[in-house]
């Protein structure tokens, strides 16, 4: 008898040990999620100088005269608004620089130059077209 009782209490630790093994080769039971997650950082964007861009003055040779402006510290992609003109639509501006001249007067246009990788830079400047 004093036999089976001692059978009977190494059986037991024998179970005990087994499931402390089985727990710690399975991560203690926890959920399968790493624990070293960490929530997603900012982009902090490069400084850079100010966008420049020259006035420009023309003369008007009929409609549909084109002509581009010269920038300085692009470093990215460039886009335009005409924010004012008298008398109105002195030019028409598409994303690439290209201004059509429709006749003459005084744009004031905006210049935006955004990147991936640089804070963006924006200006104003003058095109204006005198009577040829």
């Amino acid at each position: 008898m004093r036999c089976n009782k001692l059978l009977l209490k190494m059986n037991r630790n024998y179970y005990l040990i087994f499931l402390a093994v089985l727990l710690a080769g399975c991560g203690g039971g926890g959920d399968s999620k790493p624990s070293n997650t960490s929530s997603p950082t900012s982009i902090t964007k490069q400084s850079r100088p100010q966008l420049i861009v020259e006035d420009a003055s023309l003369q008007f040779e009929g409609v549909g005269t084109i002509t581009q402006t010269l920038l300085s510290n692009v470093r990215g992609s460039v886009s335009y608004q005409v924010i004012d003109s008298n008398p109105p639509n002195v030019v028409r501006v598409n994303d690439s620089g290209v201004f059509q001249i429709l006749r003459p007067g005084t744009a004031i246009i905006r210049a935006t130059d955004t990147s991936s990788v640089y804070e963006s830079s924006e200006t104003t400047f003058s095109v204006t077209v005198e009577r040829g």
